[in-house]
């Protein structure tokens, strides 16, 4: 499945879909209990959570510009070196314990947990890819054009 977004064409990653207990509900993830806080640090601003976990993009090994969305709205845009990797277990999909606090990845935080919000809501979000060989520069100036062109509600 393919649409045009702004001009571009985007391919149909999938659907983000957040584990599930037995009656539907989506998991809710606390990993920051889970570290061993030695040096003292604090959460950051999206520390707290909660988060959820899911896979998607599995087989998408490309740099490429993507587009979360929600029906025909874009919510998110952002850019990558590697599909799979930004939206698997070491990117959006599972927060580790260690990105809850001062220095870790405070936007796989917010995403993760405004996916959390959304889906527990039963909304329903879609991943979108358009591959963009190159570098990071070429793709961050591509990024750029569309958050400004699209106004996602979810890049800062």
């Amino acid at each position: 499945m393919k649409r045009n977004i702004d001009g571009r064409p985007f391919s149909y990653v999938g659907l983000i879909l957040p584990e599930r207990d037995e009656r539907g509900a989506v998991i809710l993830e606390v990993p920051q209990s889970r570290f061993r806080n030695v040096r003292n640090l604090s959460l950051h601003q999206y520390g707290g959570g909660p988060f959820c976990r899911f896979r998607v993009a599995q087989g998408w090994r490309r740099s490429s510009i993507y587009v979360l969305a929600s029906g025909n709205t874009p919510l998110y845009v952002g850019e990558c070196r590697d599909l799979e990797e930004r939206w698997g277990a070491r990117g959006y999909g599972n927060i580790s314990p260690r990105n809850c606090y001062e220095g870790g990845q405070q936007t796989n935080c917010r995403i993760n947990n405004l996916i959390f919000q959304k889906t527990s809501a039963g909304e329903e979000l879609t991943l979108w890819f358009h591959q963009l060989d190159g570098d990071a520069q070429t793709r961050r100036a591509v990024e750029s054009g569309l958050v400004a062109a699209l106004k996602p509600p979810w890049n800062k």
